[in-house]
């Protein structure tokens, strides 16, 4: 099974203050699990306006259409895909609790916060159209981590796994402390809002050619 990567990327600093607060994900009442969902009433809106839309909405936010789609129904008013978010966190060598002999780095290298490749989160999107409504539904928030080759040296930022988990299942350590999970979480978080924010002003937007 094939994952894209969502073409608008955000590369979001999260402050102090969101660092110092855990990210409230939604999540299902029965399995406990991360789940964005909402219906949205869209007056007057066909289900055959709706579904183009949606459909649209998938090529414009996605490099291919074709290939993120895993389901296109228009008599059941059903798209259903998968997406890629690129994850870049920023941080310091004194946010991490695993470094050793900081002593050794002089203090204004420690507090250096500098972005670095995370990994990447998987997800998927499902959206369900009736005559007038829609739903979405974000779900299976899922962590890989990456390899980093710099000099000859390679770093590797472990999975962390399922994003509903408050600790990675690779656990903490050097490559994954407690700060990089947060942000990972965080970002995530950040990016999904946004991409619902997207899809709601798509779908609700009236065309102007639907006037002409």
């Amino acid at each position: 099974m094939r994952i894209f990567t969502l073409l608008f990327l955000l590369f979001i600093t999260a402050t102090e203050k969101s660092f110092s607060q855990e990210i409230k994900f939604p999540t299902d009442s029965l399995t406990g699990k991360i789940k964005f969902t909402e219906v949205i009433y869209v007056d007057s809106a066909t289900r055959s306006t709706l579904y183009t839309k949606a459909r649209e909405w998938f090529v414009k936010s996605f490099q291919s259409s074709k290939s993120v789609l895993e389901l296109e129904d228009k008599e059941a008013g059903k798209l259903i895909g998968k997406g890629n978010i690129s994850v870049i966190t920023e941080e310091s060598v004194n946010e991490n609790e695993y470094v050793k002999m900081k002593g050794l780095i002089p203090k204004k290298l420690r507090d250096q916060k500098t972005k670095g490749e995370a990994g990447t989160v998987s997800f998927t999107i499902a959206i369900y159209i009736k005559e007038g409504r829609f739903k979405y539904e974000v779900t299976g928030l899922y962590h890989k981590g990456n390899s980093v080759t710099v000099n000859g040296y390679t770093a590797t930022v472990p999975d962390g796994g399922d994003l509903s988990n408050s600790t990675p299942s690779c656990g903490y350590g050097q490559m994954m402390p407690k700060i990089r999970w947060t942000n990972i979480r965080t970002e995530t978080f950040n990016t999904i809002v946004t991409l619902i924010k997207n899809l709601k002003t798509t779908m609700i937007i009236k065309d102007k050619t639907e006037d002409f």
